[in-house]
């Protein structure tokens, strides 16, 4: 029996992936892990807000860092942006961020994203999350956060927040 040489090797790679591309433009639904998707239109509202200083001393426990209520005149899809910088996260403790629509939502009972602190004194970080079909009324979008960890009460500062949230009627 032969053995495959590098340049064979190569080859049968080359060949493999041509055949994944063809499939993937030939059939767009074609895909590894992937999920299910969703087209609206242009947004038809954007809601913004900022705290350039602390907007939160964050403890062990989930706390609201920022929120915004808004109402949807019909049903939408709802993409809501995070910026934040950590202050005073020392390299022992971890940070968690987590954003809720209505109080619940995707998140119940999955872990927060984690940020975990260093010796510098700030580390920043931006999150996302998409609500797809959201039903028309009033709704809350929260951002909560915690720090694990660390000290006997773990305990750091979310600076510079700013929370963006883009309705995004359903098609």
């Amino acid at each position: 029996m032969r053995r495959l040489t590098a340049s064979r090797a190569w080859a049968a790679v080359a060949v493999v992936a041509a055949i994944v591309a063809v499939l993937a433009v030939m059939f767009p639904g074609f895909g590894f892990g992937q999920t299910t998707s969703s087209h609206g239109g242009t947004p038809s509202e954007v809601f913004m807000q900022t705290h350039p200083d602390t907007c939160l001393n964050v403890g062990p426990n989930d706390e609201i860092a920022l929120e915004q209520d808004f109402t949807l005149n019909e049903e939408s899809h709802v993409l809501v942006y995070m910026t934040f910088e950590w202050g005073q996260l020392n390299a022992s403790e971890d940070g968690h961020v987590i954003i809720r629509l209505d109080g619940g939502g995707p998140f119940d009972g999955v872990e927060a994203w984690r940020f975990s602190g260093t010796t510098t004194t700030r580390t920043s970080g931006t999150i996302m999350w998409t609500f797809d079909n959201v039903a028309a009324g009033d709704h809350r979008v929260q951002m909560f956060a915690r720090v694990t960890r660390g000290l006997a009460t773990p305990s750091a500062d979310l600076n510079d927040c700013a929370l963006t949230v883009f309705v995004i009627p359903v098609a």
